[in-house]
């Protein structure tokens, strides 16, 4: 425990010492739809994202004029194409492994049928997949999302292993959901509501009995120079077997301010009946600061909590690391990571405390 302790300490406080970028969203303090084209975040960037900021804003080395004229993702006037790929070498001393794993392979392509409505396809390596269509046909900004896609909850953080990712159901592959999403974006505010299937999986027809509902809202706003923004999720799935339902929610936000951004989300859980008369209650939390220490560098610190049963000791664990972000030039990430990983002694543990450090080239367009 004091060992974790120190070391969270260490994080925040090489992170306060040094000088970072906040996350993106909280960085240009707009909604996710700035830099992608789905308006939740997250797949497909943007021709504003693409051929600009990443260019000309996020890069060590911004493009020269010669490479902006050759960005071109929109192939043609209602065809647009994007990729991401990330391959990682992982070390873990808890077994002495030192594997390369190829985490992210997709390849989007949206499909522009008229002013309002336009379809996306987002193919990745593990058998996910998004394919939805999107019409911005609502007031206030607002829009209708149909289709298979990932449903909207809190921050879709990149590293799909951020607890309030991998603990609530949005890891790959099981991420994505077939359903109906609706949306309204007026200034300076989000408000999301979801219903699908219930059950990620990947088959024609979900053999699951009942729907899922979600609900998300989101309200920035600035004090003096500071941003800021607070928001609500909660996500209640009704299913078939046992438990019959599970149930999650709860505050996220963020604090920028100068080059410094902090990413947070808190969650509580329920799961239930396990048995006739017992809900199995949890507490799952994800934050990530980080700091530019110029155009393109990044310090990030890291921290993630989670309990599935916050009435006894069943093995709550955490994640706390650090890294270093750099994009070097336009659309070449490399990313280096050590996290730590503490896990309370329970029933259910199996895993022990250990190390692990990735070294991450992430290629994006």
């Amino acid at each position: 425990m004091r060992r974790t302790l120190c070391f969270a300490v260490a994080v925040f406080v090489l992170a306060a010492q040094a000088h970072a970028i906040p996350r993106y969203s909280a960085r240009y303090r707009q909604s996710c739809n700035l830099c992608h084209h789905d308006p939740s975040g997250g797949g497909l960037r943007s021709l504003y994202a693409s051929q600009f900021i990443v260019p000309s804003e996020m890069a060590f080395r911004a493009a020269t004029e010669e490479q902006m004229k050759r960005i071109r993702p929109d192939v043609s006037e209602s065809i647009t194409l994007g990729t991401d790929v990330r391959t990682v070498h992982v070390y873990a001393d808890e077994e002495n492994t030192h594997n390369f794993f190829q985490m992210q392979g997709e390849v989007y392509a949206a499909f522009q049928a008229d002013e309002r409505w336009s379809a996306q396809v987002d193919l990745d390596e593990t058998a996910s997949y998004e394919i939805f269509a999107l019409g911005y046909v609502l007031p206030w900004s607002g829009y209708v999302k149909v289709g298979r896609f990932v449903p909207m909850h809190g921050w879709k953080f990149d590293d799909h292993n951020f607890f309030v990712r991998e603990e609530l159901g949005f890891d790959q592959p099981s991420n994505t959901d077939a359903g109906v999403e609706v949306g309204f974006l007026p200034a300076n505010s989000m408000v999301v509501l979801s219903t699908s299937n219930g059950r990620a999986v990947n088959l024609p027809f979900d053999d699951n009995k009942d729907l899922a509902f979600g609900v998300t809202a989101l309200r920035r706003f600035n004090l003096g120079p500071t941003g800021m923004a607070l928001g609500i999720s909660y996500r209640r799935n009704l299913r078939s077997g046992t438990p019959r339902e599970v149930q999650f929610g709860g505050p996220h936000g963020y604090v920028q301010w100068n080059r410094l951004a902090w990413l947070w989300e808190v969650d509580g859980t329920r799961v239930g009946p396990i048995s006739p008369g017992t809900d199995l209650d949890g507490l799952v939390t994800s934050h990530e600061v980080s700091w530019t220490l110029r155009r393109g560098v990044d310090l990030v610190g890291t921290y993630n909590y989670a309990d599935p049963n916050i009435d006894q000791k069943t093995g709550a664990r955490s994640r706390i690391g650090i890294g270093v972000d750099v994009i070097a030039t336009p659309f070449v990430n490399l990313q280096v990571r050590a996290n730590n990983f503490q896990n309370e002694p329970g029933a259910d543990v199996t895993e022990r405390n250990h190390w692990r450090s990735e070294v991450q080239l992430h290629l994006f367009y």
